[in-house]
């Protein structure tokens, strides 16, 4: 239905992601977002908030900036993203995403997506470059940028299917890729979503969401809620 400023992406605060189809902003300050949820269901499990604000440079290429803040880490990030559509025919287009947050992570991801009568496919990868802040327990010396950066690669296939005019159906997964071919899978994350035209200029986006964490050996579930305000 629209370009969500989370991310599949990334898409593109790089703190969550949102499971929706992606597009260009409509020009100019055109687009309000917010979303809130939890990674782990529970009474007392923490929440997350992201807001976006985006603005359509033209047609193919639309600019954000967005606000992410998690409870559990008590991080509060700053991010910016853009966002190109390369190709565009009627059934197949391929768009090109990038990301920054003040942190210094960077994420880039290139999309393929095939749009046919009443139902669609998205095939995302995303690459994420992220540097993870420390200090050397002897010297208190930062180590050098090769031993505190991290780069990992994530699949994105999603399929959605229209309800009508106003319904959207999607299915998801995040697929973390292994950073060498003898490692395991990291993580993989599978999404269900419904999508709701509540207005013409107002969305309804949800999701639940089934976590597997390969290191930590353990699964979780999530779900979070979002509106997108079209100016």
């Amino acid at each position: 239905m629209h370009y969500i400023g989370r991310a599949v992406m990334l898409l593109l605060t790089l703190n969550g992601w949102a499971i929706d189809t992606t597009e260009a902003f409509d020009l100019g300050f055109s687009d309000i977002e917010f979303y809130s949820g939890q990674t782990q269901v529970g009474a007392n499990r923490p929440l997350f908030s992201e807001t976006t604000f985006g603005y359509g440079v033209s047609e193919r290429l639309s600019f954000s900036i967005g606000h992410s803040y998690d409870q559990e880490s008590s991080e509060d990030v700053l991010s910016s993203a853009i966002f190109f559509n390369a190709l565009d025919r009627d059934w197949f287009h391929f768009d090109l995403m990038g990301a920054v947050d003040e942190t210094g992570t960077t994420a880039i991801m290139a999309e393929t997506n095939l749009d046919f009568q009443g139902w669609g496919f998205q095939l995302g990868v995303e690459t994420v470059f992220e540097e993870v802040p420390s200090l050397d327990a002897k010297t208190s010396v930062p180590p050098s940028i090769e031993d505190d950066s991290t780069v990992s690669t994530t699949l994105t296939p999603l399929i959605y299917v229209q309800a009508g005019s106003r319904v959207q159906l999607l299915a998801a997964a995040n697929i973390e890729l292994p950073s060498a071919p003898t490692e395991s899978w990291d993580q993989t994350c599978l999404c269900l979503g419904v999508n709701v035209l509540i207005k013409d200029n107002l969305e309804l986006i949800t999701d639940i969401t089934h976590t597997a964490y390969a290191e930590m050996g353990h699964n979780g579930w999530g779900a979070s809620i979002g509106f997108i305000t079209t100016l």
